[in-house]
């Protein structure tokens, strides 16, 4: 579990990157939405958001295969690429910047702080490291798996939704609403004050919050019911010895059972 912390904190720091491009060049959204990523299972890629820069739409993505930011044209296919390993957040954001006019984009803002601040790690100013290969590997391996059951669940309540990844706090997640029930967040969070591994979470938000006295037991995962968070969770390291179909099926049951119980 370790080596897929480890990723997971320095994919959330490189991020801030492609973040700080969508803040700058995509249209604002008032819940912050247009600053947020994607993981694309089938390119290998973690994307941002596109871009019209008058010409024609790009985005900024990392290429996983090969450590590379890439600017990509709608055709996914790379206009521009930035080496990271070896090299430090600032020196990467300078060449990019500088890179922005051929793109027939300003360059004004894009280098400056995001509106948000994340955890302050202790490699934030080194160069940045290649990811080992077992860090991939497991990290990609549950991102998809976080997708997957993320579409299931919207495709279950047959509401409209994005699976996004959140640059502030780097979960995988989905909202939607619902009338005259909670609405209801889900997704595959960090490691953080929560729990010290990362896990997945269902959790339901109303005015008014429901008596969880009264919540079932969970076939996997547990109730957490603190003063700042309130919902079910499933820590990541008790899928770590089952199948690939079988991780699928057992965040597929806890998401359902937790979900049932906000919607009785």
């Amino acid at each position: 579990m370790q080596a897929y912390i480890d990723t997971d904190q320095r994919l959330h720091w490189l991020c801030q990157i492609i973040a700080k491009a969508n803040r700058t060049y995509v249209p604002p959204v008032a819940d912050d939405s247009h600053t947020n990523l994607y993981f694309d299972s089938l390119g290998q890629r973690i994307s941002g958001r596109w871009i019209d820069n008058g010409r024609q739409r790009i985005m900024l993505t990392y290429n996983l295969a090969n450590s590379r930011l890439e600017w990509v044209n709608s055709a996914l296919q790379p206009l521009m690429n930035f080496t990271t390993t070896g090299r430090p957040a600032t020196d990467i954001e300078k060449e990019i910047a500088e890179n922005l006019p051929s793109l027939n984009l300003n360059p004004a803002g894009f280098i400056e702080p995001l509106h948000f601040e994340i955890t302050p790690y202790p490699f934030a100013g080194e160069p940045f490291k290649e990811l080992p290969e077992e860090g991939l590997q497991v990290w990609t391996t549950y991102r998809q798996l976080a997708n997957e059951v993320a579409a299931a669940v919207l495709g279950h309540m047959q509401v409209a939704g994005e699976v996004r990844i959140w640059p502030h706090h780097f979960d995988t997640g989905i909202y939607f609403e619902i009338p005259d029930k909670p609405g209801i967040g889900f997704g595959l969070a960090m490691a953080d004050s929560l729990l010290a591994v990362p896990y997945f979470y269902l959790a339901g938000y109303a005015e008014t919050a429901p008596d969880y006295n009264t919540v079932p037991a969970l076939g996997s995962g547990e109730w957490l019911v603190q003063d700042n968070w309130q919902g079910a969770v499933l820590p990541l390291d008790r899928l770590s010895h089952l199948s690939t179909t079988a991780q699928r099926q057992q965040v597929a049951n806890y998401a359902l059972q937790a979900l049932n119980w906000y919607l009785a």
